[in-house]
């Protein structure tokens, strides 16, 4: 009887322990998640803005979210310096085709070929000259 009184002792012990241990866990899940709200009204207030701008402007029916979106990051980054610009994907797009340096539609290569010495008289065979500039241009 004393075992029985001590096993059912130690189990509703560990039970009240689970259920206040529960009851703290919730509590602090849903207090972060408020604070985390709270924390930056800035960005509450950028959604309240984009809303009302959406509901109460003249022609806010045809302005799409990203278009706000958009214009109000291009402003954000033009206002750090004047050599930053937020650019959407297909200008980034351009951007990157037109700093890669490959023409599409040509089939060509370019390439610029310096003459750094001219060769003695002896290479001056037709053969050599041809072996000397096919070696030149492989490289």
């Amino acid at each position: 009887m004393n075992r029985r009184f001590i096993f059912g002792f130690v189990i509703a012990a560990l039970l009240v322990n689970l259920a206040i241990g529960a009851q703290i866990f919730w509590s602090s899940s849903t207090a972060t998640k408020d604070a985390r709200d709270v924390e930056d009204p800035n960005v509450q207030l950028f959604a309240d803005v984009l809303e009302k701008v959406r509901k109460e402007y003249v022609d806010g029916k045809e302005l799409t979210y990203q278009q706000l979106v958009y214009a109000s990051l291009k402003g954000m980054v033009k206002k750090l310096d004047p050599h930053s610009e937020f650019l959407d994907a297909s200008s980034y797009q351009r951007l990157q085709d037109d700093t890669e340096g490959q023409f599409g539609g040509l089939g060509l290569v370019v390439a610029m070929k310096v003459v750094t010495s001219p060769l003695s008289r002896r290479w001056m065979t037709r053969r050599a000259f041809a072996r000397e500039f096919c070696r030149a241009t492989a490289s």
